[in-house]
């Protein structure tokens, strides 16, 4: 597996901020700053495990579009579970992967029938996923299609 030095890095920010106890969980009808920091937040060392298992077994570095993604899913209504986590940076990752080289189709074959197993879980937020999984390809296929600028 190469080592891929921002993912590393966001590994480590995460596991500081557990580390040193940081907890932030978003409601989506509250609006507040908590919907920018709750990817570094986890519930307990399953939780953050998972999430950086996941992480570091991405070969692309988890980028800017996928923050951005899984901050603005934050704000669409879903259910009033307290959210926190990494995983909705992830998925919007993975759609923005699938805008990106694969297309619409395949992801929705391959990708979605994961992502609701993922959200169908006991005290898993199921629109989170979703909606990030969704605004990571919808935002990667604007940049990348759209408007035609390369990054990811």
């Amino acid at each position: 597996m190469k080592f891929n030095l921002t993912n590393a890095s966001i590994a480590v920010a995460v596991l500081l901020a557990f580390l040193i106890g940081y907890r932030c969980s978003f409601v989506w009808n509250e609006y507040g700053i908590s919907h920018f920091f709750y990817p570094f937040s986890h519930a307990n060392v399953f939780h953050l495990l998972a999430n950086l298992v996941a992480l570091l077994s991405f070969r692309k570095n988890v980028g800017i579009v996928a923050y951005i993604a899984a901050v603005a899913a934050s704000f669409l209504p879903m259910n009033n579970t307290a959210t926190m986590g990494l995983s909705a940076v992830l998925f919007a990752h993975i759609g923005a992967t699938w805008a990106y080289s694969a297309g619409f189709y395949p992801m929705c074959r391959r990708i979605l029938p994961f992502a609701v197993l993922i959200g169908l879980l006991p005290g898993v937020n199921f629109f989170i996923h979703i909606y990030s999984l969704f605004l990571g390809y919808i935002i990667m296929y604007s940049v990348y299609h759209l408007l035609k600028l390369k990054f990811l």
